[in-house]
Protein backbone atom coordinates (compact mmCIF):
# COMPACT_ATOMS: atom_id res chain seq x y z
CA UNK A 1 0.00 0.00 0.00
CA UNK A 2 1.31 3.44 -0.86
CA UNK A 3 2.35 5.66 2.03
CA UNK A 4 0.92 8.58 0.02
CA UNK A 5 -2.56 7.66 1.16
CA UNK A 6 -3.84 9.80 4.02
CA UNK A 7 -3.59 8.21 7.46
CA UNK A 8 -7.39 7.99 7.77
CA UNK A 9 -7.62 6.07 4.50
CA UNK A 10 -4.87 3.65 5.55
CA UNK A 11 -6.65 3.01 8.85
CA UNK A 12 -9.96 2.52 7.06
CA UNK A 13 -8.28 0.00 4.74
CA UNK A 14 -6.78 -1.86 7.71
CA UNK A 15 -10.11 -2.01 9.53
CA UNK A 16 -11.98 -3.27 6.47
CA UNK A 17 -9.31 -5.90 5.82
CA UNK A 18 -9.37 -6.95 9.49
CA UNK A 19 -13.14 -7.30 9.40
CA UNK A 20 -12.88 -9.62 6.39
CA UNK A 21 -10.12 -11.73 7.97
CA UNK A 22 -11.82 -11.94 11.38
CA UNK A 23 -15.10 -13.03 9.79
CA UNK A 24 -13.34 -15.63 7.63
CA UNK A 25 -10.99 -17.07 10.26
CA UNK A 26 -12.19 -15.91 13.68
CA UNK A 27 -9.98 -14.15 16.20
CA UNK A 28 -7.10 -16.61 15.77
CA UNK A 29 -5.54 -14.70 12.89
CA UNK A 30 -2.09 -13.23 12.88
CA UNK A 31 -1.00 -9.65 12.33
CA UNK A 32 0.71 -10.97 9.19
CA UNK A 33 -2.62 -12.14 7.79
CA UNK A 34 -4.24 -8.78 8.50
CA UNK A 35 -1.29 -6.94 6.92
CA UNK A 36 -1.45 -9.08 3.78
CA UNK A 37 -5.21 -8.55 3.51
CA UNK A 38 -4.70 -4.78 3.93
CA UNK A 39 -1.97 -4.77 1.28
CA UNK A 40 0.72 -3.42 3.58
CA UNK A 41 3.76 -4.56 5.49
CA UNK A 42 3.54 -5.89 9.02
CA UNK A 43 5.62 -2.87 10.11
CA UNK A 44 3.12 -0.56 8.45
CA UNK A 45 0.33 -2.28 10.33
CA UNK A 46 2.18 -1.94 13.66
CA UNK A 47 2.72 1.75 12.89
CA UNK A 48 -1.06 2.21 13.26
CA UNK A 49 -2.02 -0.53 15.74
CA UNK A 50 -0.14 -2.01 18.69
CA UNK A 51 -1.73 -5.46 18.35
CA UNK A 52 -4.64 -7.51 17.09
CA UNK A 53 -6.83 -6.52 20.06
CA UNK A 54 -6.40 -2.85 19.16
CA UNK A 55 -7.48 -3.58 15.59
CA UNK A 56 -10.48 -5.58 16.77
CA UNK A 57 -11.47 -2.78 19.15
CA UNK A 58 -11.09 -0.04 16.52
CA UNK A 59 -13.12 -2.04 14.00
CA UNK A 60 -15.86 -2.68 16.55
CA UNK A 61 -16.03 0.99 17.54
CA UNK A 62 -16.19 2.09 13.92
CA UNK A 63 -19.04 -0.31 13.18
CA UNK A 64 -20.86 0.53 16.39
CA UNK A 65 -21.13 4.14 15.28
CA UNK A 66 -22.62 3.20 11.91
CA UNK A 67 -26.15 3.75 13.22
CA UNK A 68 -25.55 7.06 15.04
CA UNK A 69 -27.14 9.01 12.16
CA UNK A 70 -30.35 7.02 12.56
CA UNK A 71 -30.90 8.39 16.08
CA UNK A 72 -30.09 11.94 14.98
CA UNK A 73 -32.73 11.69 12.24
CA UNK A 74 -35.42 10.75 14.78
CA UNK A 75 -34.70 13.83 16.87
CA UNK A 76 -35.36 15.98 13.79
CA UNK A 77 -38.66 14.25 12.96
CA UNK A 78 -41.89 16.22 13.25
CA UNK A 79 -43.45 13.39 15.25
CA UNK A 80 -41.20 11.40 17.54
CA UNK A 81 -43.42 8.32 17.33
CA UNK A 82 -42.99 8.11 13.55
CA UNK A 83 -39.30 8.87 13.87
CA UNK A 84 -38.89 6.04 16.40
CA UNK A 85 -40.66 3.63 14.07
CA UNK A 86 -38.33 4.70 11.25
CA UNK A 87 -35.36 4.19 13.59
CA UNK A 88 -36.53 0.68 14.56
CA UNK A 89 -36.98 -0.30 10.91
CA UNK A 90 -33.68 1.24 9.78
CA UNK A 91 -31.71 -0.25 12.68
CA UNK A 92 -33.08 -3.72 12.03
CA UNK A 93 -32.51 -3.49 8.28
CA UNK A 94 -29.03 -1.98 8.67
CA UNK A 95 -27.63 -5.15 10.23
CA UNK A 96 -29.70 -7.47 8.03
CA UNK A 97 -28.03 -5.83 5.04
CA UNK A 98 -24.56 -6.05 6.57
CA UNK A 99 -24.14 -9.76 7.21
CA UNK A 100 -20.34 -9.72 7.49
CA UNK A 101 -20.40 -6.78 9.85
CA UNK A 102 -22.95 -8.56 12.02
CA UNK A 103 -20.80 -11.72 12.05
CA UNK A 104 -17.86 -9.57 13.07
CA UNK A 105 -19.86 -8.15 15.98
CA UNK A 106 -20.56 -11.63 17.25
CA UNK A 107 -16.81 -12.33 17.23
CA UNK A 108 -16.09 -8.99 18.92
CA UNK A 109 -18.73 -9.55 21.61
CA UNK A 110 -17.21 -12.95 22.36
CA UNK A 111 -13.87 -11.26 22.87
CA UNK A 112 -15.38 -8.35 24.81
CA UNK A 113 -16.62 -10.55 27.63
CA UNK A 114 -13.01 -11.61 28.26
CA UNK A 115 -11.12 -8.38 27.55
CA UNK A 116 -11.56 -5.43 29.92
CA UNK A 117 -10.70 -2.74 27.35
CA UNK A 118 -13.26 -4.09 24.88
CA UNK A 119 -15.88 -4.48 27.61
CA UNK A 120 -15.35 -0.86 28.61
CA UNK A 121 -15.57 0.35 25.00
CA UNK A 122 -18.80 -1.58 24.42
CA UNK A 123 -20.19 -0.26 27.70
CA UNK A 124 -19.44 3.34 26.72
CA UNK A 125 -21.05 2.84 23.33
CA UNK A 126 -24.12 1.09 24.73
CA UNK A 127 -24.56 3.82 27.34
CA UNK A 128 -24.36 6.48 24.60
CA UNK A 129 -26.99 4.63 22.55
CA UNK A 130 -29.30 4.19 25.54
CA UNK A 131 -28.89 7.84 26.46
CA UNK A 132 -29.63 9.01 22.90
CA UNK A 133 -32.62 6.70 22.53
CA UNK A 134 -33.87 7.68 26.00
CA UNK A 135 -33.69 11.30 24.90
CA UNK A 136 -36.01 10.46 22.01
CA UNK A 137 -38.54 8.99 24.41
CA UNK A 138 -38.13 12.07 26.65
CA UNK A 139 -38.83 14.35 23.67
CA UNK A 140 -41.94 12.31 22.88
CA UNK A 141 -43.17 12.80 26.45
CA UNK A 142 -42.28 16.51 26.36
CA UNK A 143 -44.19 16.99 23.08
CA UNK A 144 -47.22 15.21 24.51
CA UNK A 145 -46.96 12.29 22.08
CA UNK A 146 -46.09 9.76 24.81
CA UNK A 147 -47.35 9.17 28.33
CA UNK A 148 -44.80 9.67 31.14
CA UNK A 149 -42.40 6.72 31.37
CA UNK A 150 -38.99 5.61 32.58
CA UNK A 151 -37.15 6.72 29.44
CA UNK A 152 -33.90 4.95 30.40
CA UNK A 153 -35.63 1.60 30.88
CA UNK A 154 -37.69 2.06 27.71
CA UNK A 155 -34.58 2.82 25.65
CA UNK A 156 -32.65 -0.08 27.19
CA UNK A 157 -35.47 -2.52 26.44
CA UNK A 158 -35.89 -1.28 22.85
CA UNK A 159 -32.19 -1.56 22.03
CA UNK A 160 -31.95 -4.94 23.76
CA UNK A 161 -34.93 -6.21 21.78
CA UNK A 162 -33.39 -5.02 18.51
CA UNK A 163 -29.97 -6.50 19.21
CA UNK A 164 -31.45 -9.77 20.47
CA UNK A 165 -33.73 -10.01 17.47
CA UNK A 166 -30.72 -9.71 15.16
CA UNK A 167 -29.20 -12.78 16.80
CA UNK A 168 -32.41 -14.79 16.57
CA UNK A 169 -32.91 -13.81 12.93
CA UNK A 170 -29.33 -14.78 12.11
CA UNK A 171 -29.86 -18.33 13.35
CA UNK A 172 -33.51 -18.78 12.37
CA UNK A 173 -34.47 -17.73 8.83
CA UNK A 174 -38.12 -18.54 9.60
CA UNK A 175 -38.39 -15.36 11.66
CA UNK A 176 -39.86 -12.71 9.35
CA UNK A 177 -38.65 -9.22 10.03
CA UNK A 178 -41.92 -7.65 8.85
CA UNK A 179 -43.83 -9.47 11.60
CA UNK A 180 -41.18 -8.55 14.14
CA UNK A 181 -41.30 -4.89 13.07
CA UNK A 182 -45.02 -4.76 13.74
CA UNK A 183 -44.52 -6.22 17.22
CA UNK A 184 -41.60 -3.89 17.95
CA UNK A 185 -43.75 -0.90 16.98
CA UNK A 186 -46.56 -2.07 19.25
CA UNK A 187 -44.33 -2.88 22.22
CA UNK A 188 -41.88 0.04 22.03
CA UNK A 189 -43.84 2.91 20.48
CA UNK A 190 -47.61 2.42 20.32
CA UNK A 191 -47.89 1.30 23.94
CA UNK A 192 -46.59 4.73 25.04
CA UNK A 193 -48.87 6.87 22.86
CA UNK A 194 -50.82 9.50 24.75
CA UNK A 195 -54.55 8.99 24.19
Amino acid sequence: MSEKLPKEKRIETILQAALEVFVEKGFDVSMDEIAVSAGMSKGGLYHHFQNKDAILLATAIQLAHSHDDLIAEVARADRIQEGLKDFIKSYLELWLAKEKEFQFFMIALGKAVRAKQMTEAFQVHHNECIQACGELYRLGVEKGEFVPMDTYASATLLLSALDGLHIYMAVNPDIKHETMLDMLYKMHVDVFLAK
